[in-house]
């Protein structure tokens, strides 16, 4: 896929609620080479907007040229430029939410390379979903929940052990179906962020050997 080599950064940025400023924004980050992805909403403030947009460059360079670039649109004030996948890293447990459909495969192969060099952990795929039943046409498939989630996270395992190379015996996957939300099922944005597969580091098993019996 195209996206697995190049450079992914969130920007959040304060655009000015005028007619084309957002098309401004992206017309001179497509320009420059810059691919576009997720665009969300954050919030709406006294004629302004925030927005995370995700870019995706070619190189370390040409990512500063887009950051660059960003910040000197008319009516646009740059925030902030995260790298989110460092981010969940550092904070011990990596995060991918299914709603990013194109980006999650950039971010599962950056985390798997992430994961792969930590020798000292297991590596535990949890998928979750929510608590919209399971549609009959998918029924005979995914019987619940439980299934459908467990399904989710044997896909990652098989990415993670197939295309990264990490061993059979350091992964594992579950499944905790609807269970264990992190957000509001009653509303579509609460369903899309509990849609998701988590990976976490978990210490080694450490098995006592067999005793024997004199």
């Amino acid at each position: 896929m195209w996206w697995e080599e190049k450079i992914m950064r969130t920007f959040r940025c304060r655009l000015r609620q005028v007619p084309g400023t957002l098309g401004r924004l992206l017309s001179r980050l497509g320009e420059a080479g810059g691919d576009i992805g997720e665009i969300r909403v954050l919030r709406q403030v006294a004629g302004h907007v925030e927005r995370d947009i995700v870019v995706f460059a070619d190189s370390p360079a040409h990512m500063d040229r887009l950051v660059a670039l960003a910040g000197g649109v008319a009516d646009v004030e740059l925030l902030e430029v995260r790298d989110d996948v460092l981010e969940m890293h550092q904070g011990g447990k990596i995060a991918i939410r299914s709603r990013y459909k194109i980006d999650s495969l950039e971010v599962l192969r950056r985390v798997g390379g992430v994961v792969k060099e930590v020798a000292d952990k297991e590596i535990r795929i949890e998928g979750y979903t929510d608590n919209v039943p399971i549609s009959s046409r998918l029924q005979q498939k995914f019987p619940t929940n439980w299934e459908l989630s467990a399904a989710r996270a044997v896909n990652v395992l098989r990415f993670l052990q197939e295309r990264i190379g990490i061993p059979g015996e350091r992964i594992s996957a579950c499944g905790f179906g609807e269970f264990k939300p992190v957000a509001d099922n009653a509303t579509a944005e609460g369903r899309a962020l509990n849609r998701r597969i988590q990976i976490v580091l978990v210490p080694l098993e450490t098995l006592e050997p067999p005793t024997t019996t004199p």
